[in-house]
């Protein structure tokens, strides 16, 4: 799954590639549907099914092969920094930008809630069936992205008035489940990576097989 190398130019230069060609699918979105592509066990996966993804598979129109060129090293940038992921560096969800109002928080649940099935949840079953030895996590990610999206709708609804905990309480609760979905991801990556290997060292015992019988 190795790209070339360009550099990335930071979540706010990004952030202004998507609203530049009208991109559908939010950043935190984005950034985690690649890693879930990344985490696959897909041997065959690259960012161009999943850039086309972010346009509901349309590609936005280029003004020339320069605006092309540059688009196309923008998003492998992104795709390259959460693949270090696979080396075991800790996954880490986008920062709400303002916790400070009850819209501000319930915000920051449905975005943890779009980061896990949205994005990384749907990047990674682009690569067909969970493989054995992964349920347990893959259900794990959706209980906690189903959390999350209720607690939002709790900040949300009718019962928003009936809520005991104080904007305190939730700006906690948003803390201690972000870091335990950010360590579950890490260590989920982590499983996957082992399951390629393995995977990879079968297959390669089946060629030298049939290469020297």
């Amino acid at each position: 799954m190795a790209s070339a190398r360009f550099k990335y130019p930071g979540d706010a230069a990004f952030r202004r590639l998507l609203e530049r060609y009208g991109c559908p699918t939010a950043f935190h979105v984005v950034r985690m549907r690649f890693l879930g592509e990344i985490a696959s066990l897909d041997f065959a996966a690259s960012p161009t099914k999943t850039i086309e993804s972010f346009w509901d598979g349309d590609l936005p129109v280029f003004e020339g092969e320069k605006d092309a060129s540059a688009f196309y090293q923008a998003m492998l940038s992104l795709w390259n920094r959460m693949a270090r992921h696979q080396n075991g560096v800790l996954v880490k969800l986008v920062k709400p930008k303002s916790l400070r109002q009850r819209d501000d928080i319930a915000g920051a649940f449905r975005m943890r809630a779009e980061e896990i099935g949205d994005g990384f949840l749907r990047g990674f079953s682009g690569g067909g069936e969970t493989p054995m030895g992964l349920e347990e996590a893959v259900r794990a990610l959706n209980e906690s992205a189903e959390r999350f999206a209720e607690a939002a709708a709790r900040l949300e609804g009718p019962q928003s008035v009936e809520d005991d905990l104080s904007l305190d309480d939730h700006r906690r609760l948003l803390a201690t489940r972000t870091r335990e979905t950010e360590a579950l991801l890490t260590q989920f990556i982590g499983a996957s990576m082992a399951l390629r290997r393995r995977r990879m060292a079968v297959m390669s015992e089946i060629d030298d097989r049939i290469l020297d019988p």
